[in-house]
C-alpha cells in the first residue's frame, strides 16, 4: 500500500468514529425523548444529523474526485455512486428540516 492509500484508510477510520459519535447522539436523544424532554432530545437529534451530513459530504467529495480520475469504463458505476451520495444528502436535509419544523414528533431520525 502506498502512503495515499494509507491516508485514505486512516481518514475513513476517523469518519467511522465520527459516525459512531452521531449514533451516540441519537441514543442520548432517545433517552431524553423517553424522559419527555423533547427539546433536549431534538438538540441531540439535530447534532447527530449535522454530523452525519458532514460525513456524507466528505464521501460525496471523495467519490467525485475518484469519478474525475477514473477511466471511461468505470464512469457509469461512479455516476451511480455519486447519485446515491446525493440521495443520502437530500434525505439527511429532509430529516433536518423535519426535526426543526416538527418539535412534537414522536419519531427519532434514523441515520
Amino acid at each position: 500500500m502506498n502512503k495515499k492509500q494509507d491516508l485514505s484508510i486512516n481518514t475513513e477510520d476517523i469518519l467511522f468514529i465520527i459516525i459512531i459519535i452521531a449514533v451516540v447522539f441519537n441514543i442520548i436523544g432517545n433517552y431524553y425523548k423517553k424522559k419527555n424532554s423533547n427539546n433536549i432530545a431534538r438538540i441531540y437529534y439535530l447534532a447527530s444529523l449535522i454530523v452525519t451530513i458532514i460525513v456524507y459530504f466528505y464521501f460525496l467529495n471523495a467519490n467525485y474526485n475518484t469519478y474525475k480520475k477514473c477511466n471511461n469504463l468505470d464512469k457509469k458505476l461512479y455516476e451511480i455512486k455519486l447519485f446515491g451520495n446525493c440521495l443520502l444528502i437530500v434525505g439527511a436535509l429532509c430529516f433536518i428540516y423535519f426535526q426543526i419544523n416538527d418539535p412534537n414528533s414522536k419519531l427519532a431520525p434514523i441515520l
